[in-house]
């Protein structure tokens, strides 16, 4: 339980810049209320966290926890994110299959966050612009001169 601690902390103190293989999740894993980006430097290393580390946190969590039958259930979307990527089918087929214990919002690379691309990405960029302020529909991609700042408004969401 300790090394998967580590790890999960590992993960969300990474620099998106480095390990540019990222998710936005909340659910049993993390308090009520609360969304975590998690970093890695791999597609791999990404779905092997999914697989091994974040099942070991909610058995402490989760009363009468099936970790394999769990770990079963996600192993079909995560092996589908491997062949596709990260797109949006495999992301919701996650989250069915991880039926609310963990639910990821958003999963990609950091480079798809900047971009605006994404409705999750245009929600960040706009809050990180103005605070409070509505989503807009577009956003313009991140620039140059706002990454520094970016990426700690992504460190510590």
């Amino acid at each position: 339980m300790e090394e998967a601690l580590r790890k999960g902390e590992e993960a969300r103190l990474r620099d998106p810049r480095q390990a540019s293989f990222g998710f936005l999740a909340r659910g049993e894993f993390v308090q009520e209320g609360t969304e975590v980006f998690m970093w890695f430097e791999s597609l791999n290393e990404l779905v092997a966290h999914l697989q091994d580390v974040e099942p070991v946190l909610l058995t402490s969590l989760v009363v009468d926890f099936d970790t394999e039958a769990y770990r079963d259930r996600i192993r079909i979307p995560l092996d589908q994110a491997l062949r596709q990527g990260l797109d949006e089918g495999s992301r919701l087929a996650f989250n069915e299959a991880a039926d609310g214990l963990m639910i990821i919002d958003w999963w990609g690379t950091f480079a798809d966050l900047q971009s605006g691309g994404s409705r999750t990405s245009r929600e960040l960029l706009s809050w990180f612009r103005a605070p409070g302020a509505p989503t807009q529909d577009t956003v313009a991609p991140l620039s140059r001169e706002e990454l520094e700042e970016f990426v700690g408004f992504v460190r510590s969401w």
